[in-house]
């Protein structure tokens, strides 16, 4: 059996910024990792892929090494490590420093991890216009705090620990609840609203729906 072909109107997507947002264990790198593999399949123009959890952890992995700055790798592991929030001005630092120094002319942007407060969210909605993205897009994934609670602890990460993990869902429902409440209603935004209990692939597929408006 032939594969499907897939035809994109790539004029609806590319130049483009897309944001995963959810609870930790909702499935965000997974389906933005399967996201930008569909648009490098098919067409789309280059898509460069920020995770702010990867870089964080990336940042942590070379201060255990001893190759940067040990006083300020310290403290960002000590916070990571007890499953607190970093300061609104070492996350922006950390998906700017990335969208600067990476992105090019016609490239799209697909960015999971961020924002987590509401500073933030203004920040990267400011860095979005500056950057004359077209409307951005936000795919938020909804999963309640059992699922996500169970799937991290069955991951098995360091930081996956059950006072980290209660530490993550309250600063989440304090801080990143209402960047969500707000987004959904700010019409610079498409908003997409993703049930994550479903199945990885139950999920790509509405999604792929939803931003391109094909089914597949």
């Amino acid at each position: 059996m032939k594969n499907k072909e897939i035809k994109i109107n790539k004029n609806s997507i590319d130049r483009n910024f897309i944001i995963f947002i959810g609870k930790s264990g909702c499935g965000k790198g997974t389906q933005a990792e399967k996201l930008l593999e569909f648009m490098d399949k098919n067409g789309c123009e280059e898509t460069q892929y920020i995770s702010s959890g990867k870089l964080i952890r990336g940042f942590i992995d070379k201060y255990l090494a001893g190759n940067t700055n040990k006083h300020t790798g310290k403290i960002i592991h000590d916070m990571v490590t007890k499953g607190n929030r970093l300061p609104t001005s070492i996350a922006v630092w950390n998906f700017m420093n990335a969208i600067i120094n990476d992105s090019q002319k016609g490239y799209n942007i697909i960015l999971d991890g961020s924002p987590r407060t509401l500073m933030e969210h203004e920040v990267l909605r400011e860095t979005i216009q500056f950057f004359n993205f077209r409307k951005p897009i936000i795919v938020y994934l909804d999963l309640p705090d059992r699922d996500a609670a169970n799937r991290l602890l069955s991951r098995g990460r360091n930081d996956d620990k059950e006072k980290q993990i209660l530490s993550r869902l309250e600063w989440y429902k304090k801080d990143v609840s209402p960047i969500i409440n707000k987004a959904k209603k700010d019409e610079y935004y498409k908003f997409i609203k993703i049930d994550a209990r479903k199945d990885i692939e139950t999920q790509h597929k509405e999604i792929i729906k939803e931003i391109f408006n094909i089914n597949i």
